[in-house]
């Protein structure tokens, strides 16, 4: 490989740049490392090298793809030269959504303190970028940032969750938050599940997007888990959160209730779901709302039905209730 690299024929030396990283990975995968391999990898966009190729972005493309595996491979060892080839490559509009969607292994593989220094703005910048494709890539995989660091670390960064789902018009954006709930919890002390993470959840809930709403109704029972431990700050934060929970079930809003029924599918694993929401959830199969209903006949049939209560007489009496309205969708789902 390093003599193609050097060859007098400008194409073979374009195809060798273009195939280095994937060689580098699979001379890794036979447990070589090179580093001289390494060091004609990291000038890949050096302008001598670009002139080997038709276009700029061929090589930028190439190098993009690869640049986690190598990292991978090279960690924190030789990551002062990765993170000036990388520094290259962020400026390439191109490549920038391939570089956020790959930025949480980049940094696990460099470690919190080189990540802390130099990635977090790089990750900062993908979030606030024109396209919205870079946002969404380095929205995906939050969670997996965010968790290499220290405590500390992590609790400045909750800021960045805070901030990235309150733009109204990215409701793509909120949604990947809200799928990462579950994953967030675990990396926070109570008091910061409490303050920062029940609200943003809460918040989504109640968002104008029908699919948001549902992913972040579902994401509840993580966070009343996480919150149900013997301390007594942790009892009353899950007390106060049962109660804001049952406030959904007797909205006078119909998109509340339904969260609420979405939220009880996944509560029912909760060994405290029959003393604390089921009579509630019961009340749905009465509510005047036919898409209330629809989702209530889901829960009922996917959950309740063919768990542990489905031989309970209240599931039975919301069969009963929900076949009494005789709508169609209802009694297709149930029967």
């Amino acid at each position: 490989m390093i003599d193609f690299l050097k060859d007098s024929n400008k194409w073979v030396k374009a195809s060798a740049f273009f195939l280095l990283g994937y060689f580098i990975h699979k001379l890794h995968d036979c447990n070589q490392k090179n580093e001289q391999l390494l060091n004609e990898y990291c000038r890949s966009i050096n302008k001598d090298v670009c002139e080997y190729f038709s276009s700029d972005q061929e090589i930028y493309d190439a190098c993009a793809a690869t640049f986690h595996q190598v990292v991978e491979i090279y960690g924190q060892e030789k990551w002062p030269n990765l993170f000036k080839l990388l520094q290259g490559l962020v400026k390439n509009k191109g490549v920038r959504k391939v570089l956020a969607d790959n930025l949480y292994i980049i940094a696990k593989s460099c470690g919190p303190r080189y990540a802390e220094k130099d990635l977090v703005f790089i990750l900062d910048s993908f979030l606030k970028d024109l396209n919205d494709e870079v946002k969404y890539a380095a929205a995906q995989n939050l969670w997996e940032f965010i968790r290499i660091f220290d405590e500390d670390k992590r609790d400045n960064l909750l800021d960045v969750v805070l901030i990235i789902q309150r733009d109204q018009k990215k409701w793509r954006i909120r949604h990947l938050i809200a799928k990462q709930i579950k994953h967030l919890v675990p990396l926070y002390s109570v008091d910061n599940i409490f303050q920062i993470i029940v609200p943003i959840t809460l918040k989504l809930c109640n968002d104008i997007v029908a699919v948001v709403r549902k992913q972040a109704a579902k994401e509840m029972h993580s966070i009343l888990q996480s919150l149900n431990t013997e301390d007594e700050t942790s009892q009353i934060y899950y007390q106060c959160l049962i109660e804001n929970i049952k406030a959904y079930g007797i909205s006078h809003r119909f998109n509340q209730r339904q969260a609420f029924a979405y939220m009880c599918s996944k509560l029912i694993t909760l060994k405290d779901f029959e003393s604390t929401f089921l009579e509630q959830f019961v009340s749905l199969s009465l509510d005047p709302v036919k898409n209330v209903r629809i989702t209530v006949a889901l829960i009922v049939q996917k959950r309740f039905q063919q768990g542990h209560l489905k031989d309970n007489q209240k599931i039975q009496q919301m069969v009963q209730n929900l076949k009494s309205h005789k709508d169609r969708e209802v009694l297709t789902i149930l029967n």
